[in-house]
């Protein structure tokens, strides 16, 4: 599943910031379907991208929150909750820095800590 189904890691290349994008919204797709074991690369993918410093700070927030719901569901042995929590808490500090224009993913990371098993609000 790292490839993408419509090739456009082979059109923009794979590290084309556009790439990271689908990838991170392919994995929050994934997960919302428990295919976690799919979502999981798209995510460590995403994020390995999105760690330079040519991407907002929110969409770096964002993959870390996927990345993390994505290693806290996964079946043994990727799972690794102690990253998925760190993880978490580097995206909530990021959002918080416009606690106005990002009180819902804010208020959603907080309660994913809170529980991790619970669903997310939409």
């Amino acid at each position: 599943m790292e490839s993408l189904p419509w090739n456009l890691g082979s059109a923009l290349g794979p590290d084309h910031p556009h790439v990271a994008v689908a990838k991170s919204n392919l994995a929050k797709v994934l997960l919302e379907l428990h295919r976690e074991a799919e979502a999981l690369p798209l995510a460590e993918s995403a994020y390995a991208r999105r760690q330079r410093d040519d991407t907002p700070a929110t969409f770096r927030a964002d993959t870390q929150f996927v990345l993390a719901r994505a290693l806290w569901s996964v079946d043994r042995p990727h799972r690794d909750r102690t990253r998925a929590r760190e993880l978490a808490e580097l995206a909530l500090r990021s959002f918080r820095s416009d606690q106005d224009l990002h009180a819902n993913v804010i208020h959603s990371i907080e309660r994913w800590l809170d529980d991790p098993r619970a669903p997310l609000e939409r």
